[in-house]
């Protein structure tokens, strides 16, 4: 069953409550993406903190406490939020022919310098106003999945790709790159060894060639 939790941002300054929401990711509670404008304007001049109350809660009952919390919280401090709580569409997810049609929109568009200096000067802006970048929220569990990803991607042959031999192992491998990640020698000179270059007579010890 989907769980969910209630969240309350604070000024950093003044650690005034400023917004109520509720999330089912552990991650939103954390993040500054997708705010309106005038939770935008508070966090741009005093930064927030963020206080999570983990129930674990349904849909039902998040939906019931956030709307207290905002009718509550909204008698004494001004709050951000655009609604009185409880609506939106958490777990909302699109379609696999939704996914692909907005993929395929986003590939291939190349941007101007001036959208990237613009874009690089709000990112610079947000962090010094106190947003975490999304490395700070991963687990190590997550950091583990993107390690094995990026070997995964490294060692996945091309259609130029030559199987190479271990001679002094036996170990077959799909591409240089595969045998060289596999003993943690360098591409490049892995790569003179395979074609008998001088002075390249070995690779961590080892012999190969091409097969």
């Amino acid at each position: 069953m989907t769980t969910y939790r209630v969240y309350i941002h604070t000024k950093k300054d003044t650690n005034e409550p400023f917004y109520i929401g509720r999330a089912v990711s552990k991650y939103r509670p954390l993040s500054d993406k997708s705010r309106n404008p005038h939770w935008r304007n508070v966090v741009a001049k005093h930064g927030f903190n963020t206080r999570v109350i983990v129930g674990p809660f349904t849909r039902e009952y998040a939906s019931k406490l956030e709307q207290r919390l905002i009718k509550l919280y909204s008698r004494k401090y001004r709050l951000t939020n655009m609604t009185k709580g409880g609506d939106g569409c958490p777990g909302f997810s699109h379609t696999e022919k939704a996914k692909q049609a907005m993929s395929k929109a986003r590939k291939g568009v190349k941007h101007s310098a001036e959208w990237c200096n613009k874009i690089s000067k709000a990112h610079k802006a947000r962090f010094k106003a106190g947003a975490l970048p999304g490395a700070a929220f991963y687990t190590e569990e997550s950091r583990n999945k993107l390690r094995e990803s990026g070997k995964l991607k490294r060692n996945k042959p091309n259609s130029k790709s030559k199987p190479v031999l271990c001679v002094t192992t036996g170990e077959q491998f799909v591409s240089c790159a595969h045998a060289a990640n596999s003993y943690g020698a360098n591409k490049d000179n892995l790569l003179k060894h395979l074609q008998e270059r001088k002075y390249y007579n070995t690779i961590k010890g080892r012999i190969f060639k091409w097969l």
